[in-house]
């Protein structure tokens, strides 16, 4: 039973490690922050990222768990920094177009 209990830990702490170096941002988000500015930041916080099932095949219920969750955790944290990045820019070109069409 002890034993059981520490294979499943170990299985959850293998997936969630996994699951954190395999995920990545996707350059969408950087687009939906460009061409939408705080909505695109909004939406990258919203949407909860879900792996490839293919990374999960074959895998253990606590393998699974682990690396859902550091899956979900790191690529959400990469998008959302992508969607202000792109919201970032988008308010510097706004700005100064505004500015303009105010003096104008």
């Amino acid at each position: 039973m002890e034993n059981e209990k520490t294979a499943q830990s170990d299985d959850y702490a293998t997936g969630r490690l996994e699951g954190e170096e395999i995920a990545k941002g996707q350059f969408i988000y950087f687009l939906l922050g460009l061409l939408w500015g705080i909505i695109g930041v909004i939406i990258a916080i919203a949407y909860l990222p879900k792996p490839k099932k293919s990374f999960l095949v074959g895998k253990s219920a606590s393998y699974i768990l682990g690396f859902t969750e550091g899956f979900q955790k790191q690529s959400k944290s990469k998008n959302i920094i992508y969607s202000i990045i792109g919201c970032v820019i988008w308010f510097a070109v706004l700005i100064p177009i505004l500015q303009r069409m105010s003096f104008s």
